[in-house]
């Protein structure tokens, strides 16, 4: 069994963790912040891309399609709220229609069900647009990415992930022998100023730190730390 910390509470380092844990490995996460998505992955459209404009047979084209549908069918799954409504891409004036062509053809390629409409079509769906012509995206939707990362953390650690929100990795060492240890930063009670914070040295989960302030990365504070983990890859 690997020992693996995951630094970061979006849903990036979510998913990894529970994918990781899943496969058997022993997954410490780690993220700064008292909450999940924080950062980019709570404060962005929530559009669950359908995938028509990358290269077709890209890796992005591919993996775009195939998030599209395994992101939906998790949230079905796990009751995430998510809505596939669709979505209009339009050439406002003539010399826009040929792009708006080559997009079509990218959907086809790429597998997003899509198809060119006229302009009374396209007032159906959204009475207020004005275009010459539209292509109607049928995959393209959105979704609750808060809600999607507070099931992942729910059923990593249903797996047997440790998850510690609050705890910032802080720096990383080497470890003789293989692997690192990971100097974590514990804040705790009220915030900002208000908040106070604990610097460690760790090795394996449940182990006893093994640096001291003066140690390279080492913060505030002596004592006994919670410790993070050690990753042997």
């Amino acid at each position: 069994m690997r020992r693996v910390v995951v630094i970061g509470g979006g849903i990036l380092g979510l998913a990894v963790a529970r994918e990781l844990t899943v496969r058997g490995d022993e997954v410490t996460l780690l993220e700064k912040e008292d909450r999940w998505a924080a950062h980019q992955t709570g404060n962005n459209s929530n559009v669950v891309h359908a995938g028509l404009y990358y290269k077709p047979g890209s890796h992005k084209a591919r993996m775009s399609v195939a998030g599209n549908r395994s992101i939906l069918a998790f949230a079905r799954e796990h009751g995430v709220p998510a809505e596939v409504c669709g979505k209009l891409v339009v050439a406002t004036q003539p010399s826009e229609r040929a792009a708006l062509h080559v997009l079509a053809e990218r959907a086809e390629a790429n597998g997003v069900p899509a198809r060119l409409i006229g302009p009374a079509e396209a007032r159906e769906y959204e009475p207020e647009v004005s275009c010459v012509e539209a292509l109607r995206v049928e995959t393209t939707g959105i979704i609750d990415f808060p809600a999607v990362c507070e099931t992942l953390a729910r059923l990593s650690t249903s797996a047997g992930a440790d998850l510690r929100p609050g705890s910032r990795a802080v720096a990383i060492r080497p470890r003789p022998g293989g692997g690192v240890d990971v100097a974590t930063e514990t804040s705790s009670g009220g915030s900002g100023r208000g908040r106070s914070a604990r610097t460690c040295w760790s090795t394996v989960p449940g182990c006893t730190p093994t640096g001291s302030p003066s140690s390279p990365g080492c913060g505030r504070g002596r004592g006994s730390c919670r410790s993070a983990a050690s990753t042997t890859s």
